[in-house]
């Protein structure tokens, strides 16, 4: 799909076949011409997956305000559809913050808010309900719908059947670089489209098999650090354990804190009914904190 992505957007260029957009072929010699490339790039909106880590201005408000000022429009052109789009995604009161100091879902609403900047008539998103909240992605939808009443083109990118379902009208599945189908997502069912994209039967029967498990192999207490704080959990032998939450949230910090990756300010840590102090990542191996 990233490749997809990438020769949609001039990125790259097919070895086979044509890309066609309103009937001019995109090739490499045709996006070497500045006002040819000016006016694609102007028409077709992308939004990457990892589109929130690529932000580079001062403060939000220049971001958002970056698209307009290199399509030539005048101060207050730039202006309104700069106040626009932030109001669009609930984000004027973040104009002053520069993006780095931003949370996962307020980058990922920054990123859009950019790319809707430029008025595209066809939007790429791909996997943009990541770092996004149950409410943010509903705000995301409405705007969606909003825009496709409008005019405005998708290619919605998800491994989310769920999202997919509620947002699209019609699917396309790749599997292994190849494609498989497409079709009305009004006429297949999620399953289907899940087996297509593994190339087996899928199936949502129960196999959980109950079992005993053994004691406590780790233990924290108030555990704390960057990013984490006051975290209680207790793991036993033969237990599975998830963790979840947005980007931000500090699961991925409380695991590196095990690994010894991040400092531990507070809070003990027990394995095996022993309490240690994790300083470093050999220390977490030395003390099989973790496994590699």
């Amino acid at each position: 799909k990233s490749t997809l992505i990438k020769l949609l957007n001039g990125i790259i260029f097919p070895s086979e076949g044509h890309y066609l957009y309103k009937g001019h072929e995109i090739t490499e010699k045709a996006l070497k011409d500045r006002q040819f490339a000016k006016w694609f790039h102007q028409q077709m909106g992308y939004v990457f997956q990892n589109a929130d880590t690529q932000l580079f201005c001062g403060s939000v408000e220049e971001e958002v305000a970056f698209g307009p000022i290199q399509m030539g429009l005048s101060e207050a052109e730039v202006r309104e559809r700069t106040e626009d789009c932030l109001r669009l995604f609930g984000i004027e009161k973040l104009r002053e913050r520069p993006p780095y100091h931003l949370s996962g879902g307020e980058k990922r609403k920054v990123s859009l808010a950019c790319i809707l900047s430029l008025n595209p008539e066809v939007l790429i998103l791909d996997e943009p309900t990541t770092s996004l909240n149950n409410d943010e992605v509903e705000h995301l939808f409405q705007i969606i719908r909003r825009l496709k009443e409008k005019g405005t083109a998708f290619i919605f990118i998800s491994h989310k059947m769920p999202e997919i379902f509620r947002i699209a009208d019609r699917y396309t599945v790749l599997r292994n670089g190849e494609f498989i189908k497409s079709g009305k997502l009004s006429e297949i069912t999620q399953e289907e489209v899940t087996g297509l994209m593994v190339g087996e039967k899928f199936s949502h029967q129960e196999i959980y098999q109950k079992r005993e498990l053994g004691e406590n192999v780790l233990e924290l207490n108030g555990l704390s650090g960057h990013g984490f704080s006051n975290v209680n959990l207790t793991v036993k032998k033969g237990s599975i354990v998830g963790l979840t939450g947005l980007q931000g949230s500090g699961s991925s910090e409380l695991l590196q804190g095990l690994f010894g990756a991040v400092t531990v300010t507070g809070g003990t840590l027990k394995v095996s009914g022993k309490e240690c102090r994790i300083h470093s990542i050999q220390g977490a191996i030395d003390r099989k904190s973790t496994r590699l």
